[in-house]
């Protein structure tokens, strides 16, 4: 499987191996697929961690609630500080005066303790662990050393544009009333960008019927369908449900019972998919 790669030129004190590696390298140790999903200085909106927007300050490392959380440097816990509702940063000074701030965990330390490298400082609190580093004077840096190899995860699949195009007409068709070619329905297709086909009373029904079954499957499989095309589905078949009484009392032509019919099997075969 393809895999993004994305490379991040950072200022900092090169290493031999960088503190950013060394960090992942002992994350792994817990979480195999542990991966980077956020740098230094990452643009960051309001959360319910930050009440205005601002910059990251720190690395973000995905691992699942509840994955253990590994110290990647010596040192000794200085403070547990609260981060939001059932979450903690800890706090470590390490040998060089230098602190790491393990973030967004459930402590498994206490105030005082010694650590060494691989020891469990806590435990994953949501998704992800946000490892933040000051120097000596307090003041945060950038700690990847130089320049980081950072693996993403590939980007979802998603349909064609080809696919995401016959959507939204096959949307904008279904809205509009079964039309009976009058001046006013057909100026309501026009403004949808729809057309009528010659000498039929249905607008595009069959042509964009025709278009989806040209589709690959993968796409129509990659199609997201919401609840207001859920309900448009329901509605249709509502309708088809009147329409079978109307058609039992004499009130409608058998050919717009059939009609109604068709409208609502294409609306289910399309979900369906």
């Amino acid at each position: 499987m393809k895999r993004w790669i994305l490379w991040v030129s950072l200022m900092g004190a090169a290493t031999a191996e960088s503190r950013l590696q060394q960090l992942l390298d002992e994350q792994r140790k817990s979480y195999g697929p542990a991966v980077v999903t956020s740098g230094f200085h990452d643009a960051r909106g309001v959360s319910r961690y930050r009440s205005r927007p601002g910059v990251h300050s720190g690395y973000d490392i995905a691992m699942p609630a509840g994955a253990s959380v590994r110290a990647a440097w010596s040192g000794q816990v200085r403070a547990i500080i609260p981060w939001a509702d059932g979450e903690w940063g800890v706090e470590v000074v390490l040998g060089d005066g230098t602190s790491a701030t393990y973030g967004h965990v459930v402590p498994g330390v206490s105030v005082g303790q010694r650590l060494e490298v691989g020891q469990t400082v806590g435990s994953v609190a949501r998704d992800h662990v946000d490892v933040k580093m000051r120097d000596a004077q307090g003041t945060l840096f950038d700690y990847a050393g130089g320049v980081a190899l950072i693996s993403l995860p590939p980007a979802p699949p998603r349909p064609s544009p080809r696919a995401l195009a016959w959507q939204q007409r096959w949307r904008r068709l279904s809205s509009l009333p079964l039309p009976q070619l009058s001046g006013v329905q057909q100026r309501q297709l026009r403004a949808a960008g729809l057309s009528l086909q010659a000498g039929k009373a249905e607008p595009g029904w069959d042509a964009l019927f025709k278009e989806w079954s040209a589709l690959s499957q993968a796409d129509r499989g990659l199609l997201s369908w919401t609840k207001s095309d859920q309900e448009e589905a329901g509605r249709w078949q509502s309708l088809l449900e009147e329409d079978r009484l109307r058609y039992e009392h004499g009130l409608i032509a058998r050919k717009k019972l059939g009609r109604t019919e068709e409208c609502a099997r294409r609306w289910k075969r399309v979900l369906g998919s």
